[in-house]
């Protein structure tokens, strides 16, 4: 088994989320990337995969959900965690029927956004075995 962590590229508008978020992942070991606008974060999942993506429903350029269509096609094995500002019933369901493997609202609870992480990450690294086997 790898003793690699896994690679987390972070999606959203806000600075100190942005931050606080890149900073809590790489006290566990994770490689982390970071972008500010739905554009941005394209063109880094064009130039690298990741092993999950922690992605804004709002960004100033695009909708969170139309970010995660793309990711979805063009990367289906990326797992993604949506964050959102507001408890909407409706955008969970939407990211869900989406792909999104999960989704969290600001303000989350650090150690548990750290073994949803960790739980995607595990159940990514099982089915990739599972293929290879």
């Amino acid at each position: 088994m790898s003793s690699r962590k896994g690679s987390i590229l972070i999606v959203d508008d806000e600075k100190e989320i942005v931050e606080s978020l890149e900073e809590l992942l790489k006290t566990e070991s994770y490689q982390t990337a970071t972008a500010m606008t739905a554009e941005e974060g394209r063109q880094k999942l064009g130039r690298e995969p990741f092993d999950l993506v922690l992605l804004d429903v709002n960004l100033p350029d695009s909708n969170g959900l139309d970010v995660l269509r793309a990711i979805k096609r063009d990367a289906p094995e990326t797992a993604v965690i949506m964050i959102t500002a507001y408890d909407s019933s409706q955008v969970a369901f939407r990211a869900s029927r989406e792909g999104a493997e999960s989704y969290i609202t600001k303000p989350w609870d650090n150690d548990k956004l750290l073994l949803e992480i960790r739980n995607l990450l595990d159940r990514s690294r099982l089915q990739v075995e599972n293929v290879l086997l």
